[in-house]
C-alpha cells in the first residue's frame, strides 16, 4: 500500500471517528434523564347519619338509651344524612330485628313495626332508598322517615321485654366525574354491591 493510500485511509478513519464522537455526544444529549415528583390527590367522600327526635316541638338528638314502647305507640325518630366533605350521592337502608336483654337475636317478626317513609326526594330500589340529587358539603337530606309505629293486635306477649333494634345503613359515592345516567342516581357507577 502506498503512503498516499495510507494517508487517505487515516484521514477517512479520523473523519469516521469524529462523526462517531459527535453522534455519541448527540445521543447522550438526547437521552439525558431527569427525575420528577408527581403528586396526585384524591377527594374525600364522607357522610354521617343524623338521628333526631321531636320533643315538645323541639328537635333534639335521638337518645342513646332504649326508648320504652307499648303496642299501638308511635315514636318520633327522624333520620337523615349529612354530607361532610365533597359532593356525593347518598343512599340509605334500614332493617328491624328483635333481641333479648343479652343481645341475642330473637325469631320474632319485624312486621309489627311500621316505618312510613315521608321524604319526597327519595327513590326506593332493591331495598335501598336513593336521594334524588347530590348533596354538597354541609347539606342534609330531607328525612327518610320521622316516626316508628308499633302494631296494636299483632304485637303479642312474645314481644314483652324485648329490644327492637333499628339498624340504619348509609352509603355515598362521589359525584366528581361520575354523572347520574339520565338523572338516575340508582345507576351511578360505584355503588357497593352489598
Amino acid at each position: 500500500m502506498s503512503s498516499k493510500t495510507k494517508k487517505r485511509l487515516l484521514a477517512l478513519a479520523v473523519i469516521v471517528i469524529c462523526f462517531a464522537i459527535v453522534g455519541m455526544g448527540t445521543y447522550a444529549y438526547l437521552t439525558r434523564s431527569n427525575r420528577a415528583r408527581n403528586v396526585i390527590t384524591t377527594g374525600k367522600v364522607d357522610i354521617s347519619i343524623v338521628e333526631q327526635q321531636l320533643v315538645d316541638g323541639e328537635f333534639v338528638p335521638y337518645p342513646d338509651t332504649p326508648v320504652a314502647v307499648m303496642p299501638s305507640s308511635e315514636v318520633s325518630k327522624i333520620v337523615a344524612v349529612r354530607c361532610e366533605e365533597e359532593q356525593a350521592y347518598i343512599r340509605m337502608q334500614y332493617s328491624v330485628r328483635f333481641e333479648d336483654a343479652e343481645g341475642n337475636e330473637l325469631d320474632l317478626s319485624p312486621d309489627v313495626v311500621e316505618i312510613p317513609p315521608v321524604g319526597e326526594n327519595w327513590t326506593e330500589k332493591d331495598g335501598w332508598f336513593y336521594y334524588n340529587r347530590p348533596l354538597s358539603a354541609g347539606e342534609v337530606t330531607e328525612p327518610l322517615f320521622e316516626t316508628v309505629k308499633f302494631a296494636t293486635i299483632a304485637m303479642g306477649n312474645e314481644y314483652q321485654r324485648t329490644v327492637m333494634v333499628l339498624r340504619i345503613h348509609a352509603q355515598s359515592v362521589q359525584t366528581a366525574n361520575n354523572p347520574a345516567p339520565n338523572g338516575d342516581v340508582t345507576a351511578v357507577v360505584g355503588w357497593p354491591k352489598a
